[in-house]
């Protein structure tokens, strides 16, 4: 029996939700009856199962570790064996097979005894543990009873989920600023595992769930409104764990991949949905071209014409390629949306201009230095105010510090390196229409 077992009538089992999550493994012991310890001896009557080394060794030996052993199971004296029944028939290849018993001692069902890591060990607490907080705050916010202090307390978790799939120390950075330079495949897989994915995917659902006639606790619209910005915050922060857990990882990347449609209706609210999307895509040319549609395609575009951030020029851009390899149907979806004629407005049209010198002595010294033509850009800015400079000024004044021109030299490299993306591997759609305006 587990010394550590409390009974449901104790009252003290009752103040488990008021204790934070790092003190709750403990707690966890006490919810279990019984436990499998190792014994000395196999005569006791308490024995389970009996290790039976496949090296010869005199009875009632220990066994060491890191060695090859069989299992009987002695109320019924047989021997544990495998079998090809899968525990987990909901994952697309199911990696877990039930284990049963038989009469027959068989030289190939051995079991290794392998010592695990205290590190490990500490990773699998913390995961397990921050599964059942998060659960619980699902339902909290399915029913729009999370308190301030919950709020918060998630808040906080969230954030050690980030440095703890990340590998990256929390020295007091902005946590939405980590990046990972070296995924850490284990503690991905642990997320996946415990779970801990399905439930930021129940994060970012449950605020919005219409409960039973009474309307959702939130609205993806009210995001904008300073009240809520606690709610998106933590929305960023869950998707922040996704693109963290994904990253260089195919089976978490096919896993969240099933969930797109979510993170689809989520673009464009600044929570970083397209961000994660892109992250995922990205370099993943079977879910590329099984996800990114016109629909998508035209989503971004309608986002870059509302906010004109060079951050969705980059997104497009990395929808055009994987593994530097052209995507041909992307490329053709974002050459129809972004060269369309009514789309000419939210890029910036290149033109050759002729020099005029008022002092034609100026001219005829300075005419081997530089040439007859400028490049002048040309752009509408979001008020419909047309606008015009050379290249060469707008270099010199946003080297100088002006906000307002530096803002139109970094906008027009990222459409530079959008419209190489689409022509890469000899895109003619794109080439021939670009070539025109370059």
């Amino acid at each position: 029996i587990n010394p550590d077992y409390r009974d449901v009538g104790d009252p003290r089992a009752t103040r488990e939700g008021e204790l934070p999550v790092h003190k709750r493994k403990w707690q966890a012991g006490e919810k279990i009856m019984y436990t499998l310890v190792s014994v000395p001896h196999g005569n006791d009557i308490a024995s389970l199962f009996e290790l039976d080394a496949t090296t010869l060794q005199r009875a009632d030996c220990l066994v060491p570790r890191n060695s090859y052993v069989r299992l009987r199971h002695l109320c019924t004296n047989t021997w544990v064996t495998s079998t090809s029944i899968p525990i987990d028939t909901e994952e697309e290849r199911p990696v877990m097979l039930k284990i049963g018993t038989c009469q027959t001692k068989e030289d190939k069902e051995a079991f290794a005894i392998i010592s695990v890591p205290l590190s490990e060990v500490r990773d699998l607490d913390f995961a397990n543990d921050a599964n059942k907080v998060l659960a619980s705050t699902v339902k909290k916010l399915e029913y729009g009873t999370i308190t301030q202090n919950e709020r918060r307390f998630v808040t906080k978790l969230l954030e050690d989920l980030i440095f703890f799939v990340a590998g990256v120390a929390n020295n007091g950075q902005e946590v939405l600023d980590v990046v990972v330079t070296k995924p850490n495949r284990e503690r991905q897989k642990l997320m996946r595992e415990q779970n801990i994915l399905a439930q930021i995917f129940g994060i970012l659902k449950a605020p919005f769930k219409d409960k039973a006639g009474e309307g959702s606790m939130l609205r993806l619209e009210d995001l904008g409104d300073q009240r809520y910005a606690p709610y998106k915050y933590i929305l960023r922060l869950c998707y922040r764990v996704l693109r963290h857990s994904q990253q260089d990882y195919r089976k978490n990347q096919e896993y969240i991949a099933k969930h797109f449609c979510v993170m689809q209706s989520q673009i464009g609210y600044d929570i970083l949905a397209e961000d994660t999307i892109t992250a995922l895509l990205h370099n993943n040319r079977k879910l590329l071209e099984k996800h990114i549609t016109a629909k998508e395609i035209e989503t971004f575009v309608n986002l870059l014409r509302r906010n004109r951030e060079p951050r969705f020029l980059d997104y497009l851009s990395d929808l055009c390629v994987s593994n530097t390899t052209a995507i041909p149907v992307t490329q053709e979806l974002i050459c129809k949306f972004m060269l369309s004629p009514g789309n000419a407005d939210i890029l910036i049209q290149t033109k050759l201009v002729s020099m005029q010198m008022d002092n034609p002595l100026e001219c005829s010294v300075l005419q081997d230095d530089m040439d007859e033509e400028e490049v002048w850009l040309y752009w509408i800015d979001s008020n419909k105010e047309p606008h015009g400079k050379a290249i060469r000024h707008l270099a010199q004044e946003a080297k100088e510090g002006t906000k307002a021109d530096l803002e139109v030299l970094t906008y027009y490299r990222y459409q530079l390196n959008l419209f190489a993306r689409m022509c890469l591997d000899r895109q003619y759609l794109a080439i021939n229409q670009i070539s025109t305006q370059l």
